[in-house]
């Protein structure tokens, strides 16, 4: 079950407008959120209880939402945002959300829009599932906080139907769809090949080989320019928090991924990784800070460069300098 999140309305400087945030079924497995004044949730499926919903702004004053009644996301209830938010900086909805299944939920963001430094992000990117499924709901149950920030550093109006956050069902890509080369003295892996025919891919953190845990830290450099994901069909995929580095030509001519999100733990982003992507229009990093161009992949300093929009991001990576490394300190 895949399930969407859509944010609609619009911000403008001086007077915020924000209407109904509506969880509503697109279609089967789909769910969205639009904001528009109240918020009401509609889901296909009891699956996700939210306990609690607040709001704060430049992480100062957390609040709880005026008229909230918890409850599972498919049931109907109202909450009144308009006069919580306002027209600067950064804001965040805070959840508490109970995962009644035993599947777990990967969370993706993205922007669409045009205005620029704008940026949607979730904490943390996935909701764990539970041991046995939950039938009964109790203060007791434990919880999973969401914090969905967007941040609009030049005060613009910008349009919350181009902000989506997706939540997918975590399923790890078999381990067999991948083939690695194991470091038997850290007992790290990287992968050299994707050999698989999902579209969708989720690259596992642990990989076991002959009984020994592997941690995934990287996707190899390419050999003779062709990358570990070179000409695949994917159209998303899903980095773990143990990658450390993104190796050259890794996603080249992946014509079809559409967005990607780079895991804070990534610190290196080789030349040409996203060369010939010609429908990427939207590269999130999670971590912000101390990102840097240089023309040597062993170079220690380097032009700084700001990876705070998305949409430039993608441009930046595909196109303008494609062939530069990319580091963060």
């Amino acid at each position: 079950m895949s399930a969407k999140i859509k944010l609609l309305s619009c911000i403008s400087l001086f007077i915020l407008m924000l209407g109904v945030l509506i969880l509503g079924v697109l279609a089967a497995g789909t769910q969205t959120i639009t904001l528009d004044g109240n918020i009401n949730f509609n889901v296909a499926d009891k699956s996700l209880w939210v306990k609690s919903a607040s709001i704060s702004h430049d992480n100062v004053t957390e609040e709880p939402i005026t008229n909230f009644m918890p409850g599972y996301i498919n049931s109907n209830f109202n909450l009144n945002i308009s006069d919580q938010i306002n027209t600067y900086g950064a804001f965040t909805l805070h959840f508490e959300i109970i995962n009644t299944t035993t599947t777990a939920y990967n969370i993706t963001t993205a922007y669409s829009g045009t205005v620029t430094g704008v940026t949607v992000t979730a904490n943390p990117t996935q909701i764990p599932a539970t041991s046995a499924t939950i039938t009964e709901i109790t203060d007791a149950t434990p919880t999973t906080q969401l914090d969905i920030t967007v941040t609009n550093p030049n005060g613009a109006n910008i349009d919350l139907s181009d902000i989506t956050i997706t939540f997918k069902e975590w399923v790890p890509t078999p381990v067999s769809s991948f083939e690695f080369s194991f470091n038997d003295t850290d007992h790290t892996a990287s992968i050299t090949k994707f050999i698989g025919s999902e579209t969708d891919v989720i690259i596992p953190s642990i990989v076991n080989q002959n009984g020994i845990d592997y941690t995934v830290t990287s996707i190899a450099d390419a050999v003779l320019f062709a990358g570990a994901f070179y000409l695949s069909g994917i159209e998303s995929i899903v980095l773990p928090d143990t990658m450390t580095t993104i190796g050259d030509n890794a996603f080249a001519s992946c014509s079809s991924l559409t967005s990607i999100t780079i895991p804070k733990s990534v610190t290196t982003i080789g030349s040409s990784v996203f060369r010939y992507c010609t429908s990427l229009t939207s590269v999130t990093f999670e971590n912000q800070t101390g990102w840097r161009l240089s023309t040597s992949s062993t170079a220690t300093s380097g032009t700084s460069i700001d990876v705070s929009n998305p949409e430039t991001n993608a441009t930046n990576l595909r196109i303008t300098y494609y062939n530069y490394y990319w580091h963060r300190s």
